[in-house]
């Protein structure tokens, strides 16, 4: 690099870190989302292992930008997720066992889940991050405590882990060349490398409505008769039966993708007659996410 104060290199040391720099808008392309470092600002998008469309960017630009994370960070994350997609070994197959997952790393474990989850969705992938954020935070044992494997292995919580042959094929056996699994591993390495709020918060993008969420199951579960509307409860008006009993629930979304969702449905008809989840093939692609109002 020279030594000319007038030097781009010497004034704006990111391009240090080989940036791609876009002459049109003076942003920077990171690896996974475009930087503003006139605003020391990131542009909120979905991560991907491609630019996204500068087109897309501009349309959105007043509406997306996010808080800053830093760098560094950004490019650990980004080293991370590049060196485990090309680990043949990361994702392979596994055979089923009761304790099938107990010898993987803790990003591997979490790929996995978060892929399990959801292999349609990369909103909904993301706002299963934001659960298993909220569950470590919560430090509980009613979680799992507060590692991310403990919650993420805590009997009876996440059913592609500690759930049967059949609920768990999806997290033993990933499609690795799908952008799903890119996304999984994206969100997997960002809640290993830090721990803090402000970075996940800029780095895992939340759907609206997605907050402090401690619960989600997938929709046609939660619509096959584990709700009930004999009464109406304070809230959405919709309730969630554990164990035996129905109990009132709040804070209830349903993610679409990053940047749209259906937020505190009144009742079950309204639901199923939502444009988005009118039959059976589309709510199939859904969580339901919430928090318990009791």
């Amino acid at each position: 690099m020279g030594t000319d104060e007038s030097f781009i290199g010497t004034i704006n040391l990111i391009r240090l870190h080989s940036f791609y720099y876009d002459e049109e808008t003076g942003w920077y392309y990171t690896g996974s989302r475009y930087y503003d470092s006139n605003k020391n600002e990131f542009l909120k998008g979905a991560v991907k292992l491609q630019p996204p469309s500068l087109n897309d960017v501009l349309k959105n630009k007043e509406s997306v930008i996010t808080p800053f994370a830093d760098v560094q960070l950004i490019m650990q994350i980004q080293n991370c997720q590049t060196t485990r997609l090309n680990d043949n070994n990361f994702g392979k197959p596994i055979t089923y066992s009761s304790s099938w997952y107990n010898n993987l790393s803790d990003i591997e474990l979490l790929s996995r889940l978060l892929y399990g989850e959801n292999t349609f969705n990369a909103g909904d992938q993301y706002a299963v991050a934001w659960v298993l954020i909220n569950r470590k935070n919560a430090n509980s044992s009613e979680f799992g405590g507060s590692t991310y494997k403990g919650v993420a292995t805590k009997s009876g919580a996440f059913e592609p882990i500690t759930g049967g042959e059949n609920g768990t094929e999806n997290a033993r056996v990933p499609n690795t060349s799908s952008n799903q699994w890119n996304t999984a591993v994206w969100s997997a390495c960002t809640l290993m490398y830090t721990s803090s709020t402000s970075d996940y918060n800029s780095l895992i993008p939340k759907a609206p409505g997605i907050s402090n969420q401690l619960f989600f199951v997938g929709l046609p579960y939660f619509l096959s008769g584990t709700i009930s509307q004999d009464k109406t409860p304070s809230g959405t008006g919709l309730r969630y039966k554990m164990g035996s009993n129905y109990i009132n629930i709040k804070n209830v979304v349903i993610v679409f993708d990053t940047t749209t969702s259906f937020q505190n449905p009144s009742k079950k008809d309204a639901i199923l007659s939502h444009s988005n989840l009118d039959n059976s093939a589309k709510r199939l692609r859904h969580n339901i996410f919430f928090n318990l109002d009791n």
